[in-house]
């Protein structure tokens, strides 16, 4: 199994190879703009919801395009998500050195994505699910005892990454401080020369310097050879997008690229108060709906080359690295603890859960021999968006469980993986105490 990958703070590829795909410009293609689908969802969540499940399981027999379009319905998934909450929401968020107040009232008001928090973003479409109503749309703060920020807010690399961990479990990508390190499991895009240990990004000018150096020629064709699911990253924007559709590449007379024609649209987690703010009057059954991210945001170009954006893919999409199948269990990393030994429930829950994809939610329960779940623990407590292991050690759990405990009764520990996949990492009859 490949060598879990923890918390990295490298994140952004510094490698000098050259990039994925060919070398000549995508094909063109219509622009993609039509928000109405979006007005649906919020008359039918349970659309929405259908939409989601019936996405594939990455495995190691589809192709790239098959893999990158499943990382970009992920992502555009977790931004179309649409909710209504119970309660106000009033929360803050820091973002270059400058503090926000949001405020997202519940009345007569919906939201589309998780909402952006960059200094405690840790949430993911999984974890609020457990606390939404798919008929109605709504979304039932109470029930979070707390943890909404744990489980609604999100960032612009960590809402990539949800998208492209559908595939991927090297990526390693968590948060933007770090894309300026060396992450030897992203690739370049294109032909440009990264410059390892040349660049300074304290000042967050580094990606600029890269395309001073290079030429703006040589990052124009870079540009050109993106294909969907790969990545921009930007250090003075201090934000990173995944890339929609194939670049529409419009020549100039002298048959050079047109920077400020050419195009590609994008997917995003933005700050409210950006490019997202068009979204706001859409409307539908009398509800408000405000857009919490970009969906096909549109970029020249130009745009990008301003903001000092360089292209990246993830190495599972260009077949550098493999789609594994998805693994849970629980015991040591390594070590996998077997199932069918009866066990006391403490000793269950000392055990600890390893994966080999990203964690998205985390469930222990007791059922009864005929199936019926007698208790439940949701496990919302996780300080980090990306990791692939955890404890499931509870006291209050354990209360509640031990009467339970009469050597029929079994305890089983679910995990819903960032693949998508819901597996059970363990299962046994627990023993009388």
């Amino acid at each position: 199994m490949k060598k879990l990958i923890a918390l990295l703070l490298a994140l952004i590829t510094v490698l000098s190879f050259f990039g994925c795909g060919a070398k000549e410009p995508a094909p063109a293609i219509e622009e993609k703009r039509d928000y109405s689908t979006w007005a649906n969802i919020v008359a039918d969540p349970k659309t929405w919801y259908d939409n989601l499940m019936a996405l594939p399981i990455a495995n190691e027999n589809m192709s790239e395009d098959e893999l990158r379009q499943l990382c970009v319905d992920a992502m555009r998934a977790n931004l179309t998500f649409v909710w209504t909450p119970t309660l106000d929401i009033n929360y803050s968020f820091t973002l270059l050195e400058r503090t926000s107040d949001v405020y997202l009232p519940a009345n007569k008001m919906a939201y589309s994505g998780l909402f952006y928090c960059n200094n405690n973003a840790r949430g993911n479409v999984w974890k609020a699910l457990q606390y939404y109503d798919i008929e109605t749309g709504v979304m039932d703060i109470e029930a979070m005892g707390g943890q909404m920020l744990g489980v609604l807010s999100s960032a612009c690399a960590r809402g990539c990454e949800w998208g492209w961990a559908r595939v991927a479990n090297s990526t390693g990508l968590e948060n933007m401080g770090s894309y300026n390190q060396h992450n030897s499991n992203i690739a370049l895009v294109g032909t440009y020369n990264y410059g390892i240990g040349k660049y300074s990004f304290g000042s967050g000018s580094g990606t600029k310097d890269i395309i001073r150096d290079n030429g703006e020629a040589v990052i124009l064709d870079s540009y050109a050879v993106m294909k969907p699911a790969d990545g921009v990253y930007s250090s003075s924007s201090y934000h990173v997008m995944m890339i929609s559709e194939n670049p529409v590449i419009v020549y100039d007379a002298d048959g050079k690229i047109d920077p400020k024609e050419s195009y590609v649209l994008v997917l995003e987690q933005d700050a409210i108060g950006s490019k997202t703010d068009k979204q706001d009057t859409l409307q539908s059954n009398g509800v408000t709906l405000r857009g919490l991210g970009g969906v096909d945001n549109k970029y020249t170009f130009q745009d990008l080359l301003d903001k000092g954006y360089l292209p990246f893919t993830i190495k599972e999409l260009i077949g550098e690295e493999p789609v594994e199948a998805g693994e849970a269990y629980i015991g040591q990393q390594n070590a996998p603890l077997e199932n069918g030994a009866d066990m006391l429930l403490h000793d269950v829950l000392a055990k600890t859960l390893f994966t080999n994809y990203a964690i998205c939610t985390v469930e222990t329960q007791i059922q009864n021999p005929e199936g019926e779940v007698l208790a439940r623990h949701r496990y919302d407590h996780q300080t980090t968006p990306f990791t692939f292991h955890a404890s499931i050690s509870s006291d209050a759990f354990e209360e509640v469980a031990a009467p339970y405990a009469n050597g029929k009764n079994t305890v089983h520990v679910y995990v819903r993986l960032s693949t998508g996949e819901l597996k059970e990492a363990f299962t046994t009859v627990l023993k009388v105490s």
